[in-house]
């Protein structure tokens, strides 16, 4: 124990006396130099300085070992090197063993680089058992996150999924920053990561996470706001040597809810972008997306950032879209903050020109068109009088919290489980209910001594119990305390129940019929157009000479287009004026002989429909019944037969 001891203060002491002389020294001196100085090897001398460089890295200050050149202190802003030397080697001394395990896993999961036990055993002065027995501490702590060690004559690297790689790195690096007083470090902060980590890296990453903790509703939690941090961290120092995630499929339905905060993401790392040079992939900005919903993030931003006329104008838009949509959107505060929370870093976007890319943008239009065409209308005027070009990619982010907003509403389906007091069994039970039902779906768990005390009726579509419950009004499931496969399948047969009685539930709600809005000298069939421009002028012409429109409103619903393509399924395009530029409701149709280019796709029939403000609450009708048309190929192709304009009128009366 002595030994060991006197060994550890006299590379403590060598390294403080090198560092004390290369302090006084006024050109750069060589390594020979310095070994004769400290009675040591080269070698030893090359070590010290690697190791003295990596805790001199939080001071900004760095021994430079120039090659043929010398080795010199570098010191910018001129610090008291003594008081460096003992801050600096009072951490070292306590941290020998962990720098060289610090270093070798950045070599491993960080670098990726592929390494030998015989170069590590050289490099870092120890024996071959000793790197075995680390590398087999690494094995087992990565297990959990299906990653593993691959062997080869080239040496050992770290294999499996880039998500999982990053997660164990993670975990591994907050476990290290949380370390107590009493074990391996002295201070439980993250003074640690340049051992791991780039300086730049860690101090731009740091800056711009903080900022937009403190814009937060709800600043996260200590233990999140570590992991949430670290995580950026490693994607980031990944990205930097062009390593990006996997991408992970998810149906549509699912990733709605998610990509309320996918702006929040985009927000996040577009600084860290622009500090560092990096490009984080759609894959890595959905993972990091997923990361913040993990991690608590919601799209909730503080409300006190936002001015009076945002708030109004919020509030204006769910009126207008509940009148639209026929539902009442105006109690829904989720909504009203959720939108508030938006505007700030959407402005910022908008105002410096930087576009964010939804991926799922293309099954939006396609899967939630009616809603997506609503929140154009709803927010053009907004844009237009701040003078923003608003892209496809924001309006379908605004659209996914008036999506979520009405499937709130929508009666959702709440089931109750009661299960044993608190316990393991009860916990995995949850999970494989949870697992399989909709995530729509509220699952809330109580006990039985809670079910007792509930009084009157309990509003839920289904108890789902482990335990006999006395006689209840509601649909009861009883299950095995642990769950079983049948019990599984009683549960998802009892779900698809709920949902084909709800689906018999649903009434076709007609809005006023198209033909209400339609006269005869806004019907063009078999024209001979040629480009986008030209239907457009064709089709306003006659509603400007009955003073159906204002002059302005040709040149807006070309301004539309080129915010994005109004082109749809079967060559068919949907485009639309501002509210503020019609005077009196209408819509027209044109057919052309042959196909012309809309914004990248062929189109052969335009519906073109311009609403007044007082007519807004007809917007989801016409809607409704205009992509009843559309998506049936028939009746586009019906309608490209015909050659008089009043028998499509007949048609669409009926």
């Amino acid at each position: 124990m002595g030994v060991a001891f006197l060994r550890k203060v006299s590379k403590v002491t060598r390294q403080l006396k090198l560092l004390t002389f290369l302090s006084v020294q006024t050109t750069p001196v060589t390594l020979e130099t310095l070994a004769d100085h400290g009675s040591v090897s080269t070698k030893t001398i090359s070590s010290d300085i690697d190791d003295l460089n990596v805790l001199l890295k939080l001071k900004n200050v760095e021994i430079v070992k120039g090659r043929g050149k010398g080795t010199y202190l570098k010191n910018p802003h001129g610090q008291n090197v003594s008081a460096i030397s003992s801050e600096v080697l009072a951490k070292q001394d306590g941290i020998q063993d962990l720098s060289r395990e610090y270093q070798i896993f950045q070599q491993l999961f960080i670098l990726r680089r592929t390494v030998s036990y015989a170069t590590l055993s050289e490099t870092y002065f120890v024996s071959k058992t000793s790197i075995t027995t680390l590398f087999k501490q690494f094995s087992e702590t990565m297990k959990p996150f299906k990653i593993c060690f691959t062997y080869s004559n080239q040496g050992t690297k770290v294999v499996g999924a880039e998500s999982q790689i990053e997660e164990y790195v993670v975990n591994y690096v907050a476990q290290q920053c949380l370390l107590s007083a009493d074990q391996r470090l002295k201070t439980l902060n993250i003074e640690i990561l340049p051992y791991f980590f780039e300086v730049p890296v860690v101090n731009s990453v740091y800056q711009h996470f903080k900022a937009f903790d403190q814009l937060l509703r709800d600043p996260l939690k200590r233990e999140y706001r570590l992991n949430l941090y670290l995580g950026l961290l490693v994607q980031s120092a990944m990205i930097a040597q062009k390593i990006h995630v996997e991408a992970h499929e998810d149906v549509l339905m699912n990733k709605l809810d998610d990509l309320q905060v996918y702006s929040l993401a985009s927000s996040l790392v577009e600084p860290i972008e622009r500090d560092l040079n990096l490009t984080f992939s759609t894959n890595d900005l959905d993972y990091l997306n997923s990361q913040l919903i993990a991690h608590g993030v919601s799209a909730a931003i503080d409300n006190g950032m936002v001015q009076e006329q945002y708030k109004r104008f919020v509030s204006e838009s769910i009126t207008q879209m509940s009148k639209i949509m026929h539902v009442d959107l105006t109690d829904d505060n989720q909504l009203y903050n959720g939108l508030l929370s938006h505007f700030p870093p959407m402005l910022t976007r908008l105002n410096l020109g930087i576009s964010i890319k939804n991926p799922f943008l293309k099954q939006i239009k396609e899967q939630y068109s009616i809603l997506y065409n609503a929140t154009w209308y709803v927010f053009t005027a907004f844009f237009t009088d701040n003078q923003l070009l608003i892209n496809e990619s924001e309006i379908s982010f605004l659209m996914t919290h008036f999506q979520a907003a009405i499937e709130r509403l929508d009666q959702l389906t709440k089931v109750l489980y009661v299960s044993p007091e608190r316990s393991t069994i009860s916990d995995i039970s949850y999970a494989k209910i949870r697992k399989i039902i909709p995530r729509n779906i509220i699952l809330e768990r109580i006990n039985e001594e809670q079910f007792l005390n509930l009084t009157g009726r309990i509003r839920v579509n289904m108890i789902i119990s482990a335990i006999a419950l006395p006689a209840t009004h509601n649909r009861v499931l009883k299950i095995s305390a642990l769950v079983t496969n049948e019990d599984l399948k009683m549960i998802a047969m009892a779900f698809l129940e709920i949902g084909e009685a709800k689906q018999s539930q649903l009434r076709l709600g007609r809005s006023p019929h198209i033909s209400a809005l339609v006269q005869q000298s806004q019907i063009f069939l078999n024209t001979t157009c040629t480009t986008q421009t030209e239907v457009i002028h064709q089709i306003v012409t006659p509603l400007l000479t009955k003073q159906m429109i204002t002059e302005n409103c040709e040149q807006s619903i070309l301004q539309r287009e080129l915010m994005g393509s109004t082109a749809v399924d079967n060559m068919v395009a949907i485009p639309h004026a501002e509210a503020s530029e019609v005077i009196e409701s209408s819509l027209s149709i044109m057919t052309l002989v042959k196909p012309i280019d809309w914004g990248g796709r062929e189109v052969r029939t335009i519906f073109l429909f311009c609403f007044s403000k007082k007519d807004m609450s007809a917007i989801k009708g016409v809607l409704d019944d205009l992509y009843l048309i559309i998506k049936h190929p028939e009746c586009i192709e019906q309608l490209l037969n015909l050659k008089e304009p009043m028998v499509l009128l007949k048609m669409l009366r009926g």
